[in-house]
């Protein structure tokens, strides 16, 4: 009975460290997150869109902590107005715009959405790669 109190103990301990740490890099991170739409060209394969061109996307910001552990989905769909995109809905959505966590160091995450993504309702691209980089605050 004494080794599973311990036990216990050594586990609540552990969960509180984690958890403390994970409040302080909260507060010591921020998000950049980064948009382009591409093309498929047949001979080079992935095209970026340029400026002028239909369907250009080239979203570049930095973002406040509060999007620090959230989706690319839960930020996209808030900022719906402000982007001017939509996602035309079908199952796999979710699966693709799952946790971006980046708890231990810097990490990236990309996703690369299909042809369903429409940009402003109007433009059509063969796929969008959303880029999140989580870096400390310095």
């Amino acid at each position: 009975m004494a080794v599973m109190l311990v036990i216990a103990f050594a586990l609540s301990a552990f969960a509180f460290i984690q958890y403390s740490n994970l409040k302080s890099q909260l507060r010591t991170r921020d998000v950049h997150l980064v948009m382009k739409s591409y093309t498929k060209h047949p001979e080079w394969g992935p095209t970026q869109i340029k400026e002028n061109e239909k369907g250009y996307l080239n979203f570049d910001k930095t973002l406040d902590v509060s999007w620090f552990g959230k989706t690319a989905y839960e930020y996209l769909d808030a900022n719906r107005e402000e982007l001017k995109m939509t996602f035309k809905v079908y199952p796999g959505m979710g699966g693709m715009l799952m946790g971006i966590n980046g708890l231990n160091g810097d990490s990236k995450n990309f996703w690369s959405l299909n042809k369903d993504t429409g940009l402003a309702d109007i433009y059509l691209v063969d796929f969008l790669r959303i880029d999140f980089t989580y870096t400390p605050i310095k």
